[in-house]
């Protein structure tokens, strides 16, 4: 999976921070998964949130780091878009995902 290094860290950094979203994205996809329906990063971010987000280092993970796990997943063909929008948690449309074929 990847790190995207926005902020032009050093190698030895980029190794750390891949290793960490690595684990976050086998996270997210294992919530997609227990949830068994079509989901959205709202939805998988309340149910990360009920775990304390307490998964080894990222404590108090933001949701844009669920959207970003999500478009990984979607990059992988792991899930997939519904091609729907449901009601976000900040009054916004977020698009439908599911777990691909």
């Amino acid at each position: 999976m990847t790190y995207f290094n926005t902020t032009k860290e050093t190698p030895d950094q980029v190794k750390k921070f891949t290793k960490i979203n690595n684990g976050q994205d086998k996270k997210v996809l294992s919530i997609i998964r227990k949830l068994d329906k079509p989901f959205s990063a709202s939805l998988v971010f309340l149910e990360f949130s009920k775990h304390g987000g307490r998964w080894e280092i990222w404590d108090n993970t933001p949701i844009t780091s669920i959207r970003r796990s999500i478009n990984t997943l979607k990059n992988l063909e792991l899930i997939e878009e519904t091609g729907k929008r449901v009601p976000g948690l900040y009054g916004r449309s977020e698009l439908q995902y599911k777990l691909s074929k």
